[in-house]
Parts: C-alpha cells; structure tokens; sequence
C-alpha cells in the first residue's frame, strides 16, 4: 500500500480491514485478501462462523462489482461524471445496506461493522496530492460499539 496514510491498527476490541472502495473512475478492490479469504481469530471466538462470514464477503463483493465506475469513460468523455454519479449513488447505498444488514448478523454476537475513511494531503517536491485510505472497522466488544 503506497497511501501516506495507513489503516490504523486493530487493538484488541476492534478489527481493522483495508478495504478499496469504488470510486467515479475505477473499481476498488474491496476487502484485503488477508481478510477476504480468511475469517479472523477475533471474529470466530465470538461466535461468527467461517460460512456466514464467507456469505457476507461475497454480499460486499456483490456490491463492489455493481459499483464500477467507468475509467475508460472519464478519460474520453466529458459528460462521464453525470453518467457514473448515478451509479456511484447506487453503490453509496448499496454499501450502506450491507453494513446495515451485516450489523443485524453481528449485533446478537456483540459487535458492530463500519465503513471507516481518512484522508491527508501529500506534498512531494512541486506536486500536491490528496491520499485516502479506507477500511472497515468491527467492533468487538459492546463497549467499543458504543463508541
């Protein structure tokens, strides 16, 4: 990962995953294969099953995939943002209801998935850029939810 900016760390009452999100001009890659393929220790001693989990990665692969931007649309034509916004509406709200309807899984086991964001501005030489990193954080413990 090249971003300035890391995912923080998970401690031991939340689990923090890189995840790449979709963007206007490009797929995002979504959740990091260390986690993708794998269930975390953490999430299987509270009671989360490696079916269920497996379940849920691919629902947020699902919305992934309807989400793609259009790259190749933003470097020809002009009119591309009003096309892909609508769809980068859709793939907004679909990430939400996964996160809802993910959270409704968890909640009996105590915890609580969010969809995390940060950003910081990057000076290199004469260019400045602007670099986010994203990741989905699980609490695990129902005083860290309440956080």
């Amino acid at each position: 990962m090249g971003n300035a900016m890391r995912v923080p760390g998970s401690t031991p009452t939340r689990l923090n995953m890189s995840f790449n999100v979709t963007r206007c001009c490009g797929p995002g890659y979504g959740l990091d294969v260390e986690f993708h393929d794998h269930l975390h220790p953490e999430l299987r001693g509270r009671g989360l099953s490696k079916e269920v989990w497996d379940a849920w990665v691919e629902k947020l692969d699902e919305v992934q995939r309807h989400g793609h931007g259009c790259w190749h649309e933003c470097t020809m034509c002009l009119f591309c943002c009003c096309r892909v916004s609508g769809r980068m509406r859709t793939y907004q709200q679909g990430l939400r209801e996964w996160q809802d309807q993910f959270n409704e899984v968890l909640s009996p086991l105590g915890m609580f998935v969010k969809t995390k964001a940060a950003a910081v501005v990057v000076h290199r030489g004469n260019t400045t850029s602007r670099e986010e990193t994203q990741w989905i954080s699980i609490a695990l413990t129902p005083e860290e939810v309440a956080i």
